[in-house]
């Protein structure tokens, strides 16, 4: 059997470090969607660096999450 898989959605999602509080990491997770499917690693690095550049604290991390469907022919 063949498969297909078509790439049907990409999500920015980053992690902001807001430092230790009560002897815990506190952090917290933007998603940012709408995404184009066709954007590349770099495009999305730059929307990261630049939301970065708005935002208070620093970002930690930075995940291009892509969902496929995958589907028989």
């Amino acid at each position: 059997m063949a498969m297909q898989s078509v790439l049907e959605s990409t999500t920015l999602r980053m992690t902001d470090n807001y430092g230790v509080v009560e002897g815990k990491t506190v952090t917290k997770t933007h998603s940012y969607s709408k995404i184009r499917t066709s954007a590349a690693d770099s495009e999305i690095w730059a929307l990261a660096r630049a939301i970065d550049g708005l935002t208070q604290p620093t970002t930690d991390a930075v995940y291009a999450v892509r969902v496929s469907a995958l589907t028989e022919n």
